[in-house]
């Protein structure tokens, strides 16, 4: 099966994965503050107990920022090693500046949606993964322009490409 006209549907996928990451990543930290509180008001438990819970609840927000930012340059690296792997004419470029221009609409409005659904419970706790939504457009143009050099740079006549 031919996987190169998945480019849009690729690239929609990861911004959409993205953006899930990120909201559930903030929901699950109120989440577990909720629960925390509990344990905390909970007299049945010792001191051990809390005490655990309370170093978790306060671990979760560097663990899961560094983990969104992992994640996030993963894909990055893995869409430049997939571009490198796929040999494209240069005629595609212009539609997939046309596809890139559609991709930055949809990673505007997710990257707002975003902000809409995580402004409500206060999502300061991750400044990695708030500033990499906050210029999510930037990034999602920086990957584009990357990918495109990868794929389109390459000339299989002079060694490079597969």
């Amino acid at each position: 099966m031919n996987k190169r006209g998945n480019v849009i549907l690729d690239s929609i996928t990861v911004v959409v994965v993205l953006l899930i990451f990120a909201v559930v990543g903030v929901l699950a930290y109120d989440f577990f503050g909720e629960i925390n509180d509990g344990i905390q008001d909970e007299s049945d438990l010792t001191a051990d107990a809390k005490t655990e819970a309370q170093t978790m609840y306060d671990r979760f927000p560097a663990v899961f920022d560094s983990l969104f930012l992992f994640v996030f340059l993963l894909i990055w690296v893995l869409a430049l090693v997939a571009s490198y792997l796929v040999d494209a004419s240069p005629i595609f470029y212009i539609l997939m500046f046309i596809l890139l221009i559609f991709v930055i609409f949809i990673g505007a409005e997710l990257a707002n949606a975003y902000f809409e659904i995580t402004d409500d419970i206060g999502n300061t706790s991750f400044p990695m993964t708030n500033f990499i939504m906050t210029h999510f457009v930037a990034f999602i143009i920086s990957i584009g322009i990357t990918v495109s050099i990868v794929l389109y740079g390459k000339n299989k006549y002079l060694g490079g490409g597969p």
